[in-house]
C-alpha cells in the first residue's frame, strides 16, 4: 500500500514538473508582426506592378550617362584622394566589425542576466505559473512593457471608477442633503433680518410722514401772525 502511494506521489510530482505554462508574451509576437508587414508590403508591391514600371523606365540609359559622368570626374581626381577613400573604407569596415563584436558580447551578457532575473522571479511563483516569462532579454523586455501597459490601464479604470463613486456620493450628500440643511439655515438667518428691515422701513415711513406735517404747521404759523 505504501509503495502504491509513493508511486502516485511520484507521478503527481512528475506531472507538476512537466506542466510548464506558456509565455504570456514573447519576442515572437514582434517577429510575427514584422513578418506580417513584410508580406503586406510584398503583396502591395506585386499588385501595383512596380517591377513592370521599372522595366519600362530607361534605367540602362541613365546608368550609361552616370558612368560617363563618373569617368569624366575620375580623370580630374588625383590618385591620393582615391587612396585616402579606400583607406577610409577599410577603417570603416574595421570599426563596424569591432562595434558588432562588442555589441554581440554586450547582448550575450545582458541575455544571461535577463535569464537569471527570469529564473529568480519564477522561483517566487507557483509551479503552474513558471514559464510565463520567456527566458531571454527580449522576453523580459516584452513582459515588462506588457505588464506596465496592463497596470496603467487598470490604474486608469480604477481612477474612473473612483471618480464616478465620488460624484455619486457628492450628488447624494451635497446636492440633496447638505443643500436642504444650508437652505434651512439661510431661511432661519434671513427671517430676523427681514423683520428688522421691515421695522426700519416702517420707521422711515413714519419719519417721512411726520416731516411734511411739521413743515405744514410751521408754514401755517407765519401766516397767522401776518393776519394779526
Amino acid at each position: 500500500m505504501a509503495g502504491k502511494v509513493a508511486a502516485i506521489l511520484a507521478l503527481a510530482a512528475n506531472a507538476m514538473q512537466s506542466t510548464v505554462a506558456e509565455p504570456l508574451i514573447s519576442p515572437d509576437l514582434f517577429h510575427h508582426t514584422v513578418g506580417l508587414f513584410q508580406e503586406a508590403y510584398n503583396t502591395a508591391y506585386e499588385k501595383a506592378g512596380i517591377d513592370e514600371m521599372l522595366a519600362k523606365m530607361p534605367v540602362d540609359d541613365a546608368k550609361k550617362f552616370m558612368n560617363e559622368q563618373y569617368k569624366a570626374v575620375d580623370a580630374h581626381i588625383p590618385p591620393s584622394v582615391w587612396e585616402a577613400y579606400s583607406d577610409a573604407q577599410i577603417q570603416a569596415t574595421q570599426a563596424k566589425g569591432t562595434i558588432y563584436t562588442y555589441a554581440t558580447k554586450a547582448y550575450e551578457e545582458a541575455d544571461q542576466r535577463a535569464k537569471a532575473a527570469v529564473h529568480y522571479i519564477e522561483s517566487w511563483l507557483p509551479q503552474t505559473r513558471k514559464g510565463m516569462i520567456a527566458a531571454s532579454l527580449g522576453g523580459l523586455v516584452m513582459f515588462t512593457l506588457w505588464m506596465t501597459l496592463v497596470i496603467y490601464i487598470q490604474y486608469r479604470i480604477l481612477c474612473f471608477g473612483c471618480g464616478i463613486v465620488y460624484k455619486i456620493i457628492w450628488l447624494f450628500w451635497c446636492g440633496i442633503c447638505c443643500c436642504r440643511l444650508c437652505r434651512s439655515k439661510k431661511v432661519s438667518k434671513t427671517a430676523p433680518a427681514k423683520g428688522k428691515a421691515a421695522a426700519k422701513e416702517k420707521a422711515k415711513a413714519k419719519a417721512s410722514n411726520e416731516k411734511p406735517a411739521s413743515n405744514g404747521a410751521a408754514k401755517a404759523a407765519p401766516t397767522a401772525t401776518k393776519k394779526k
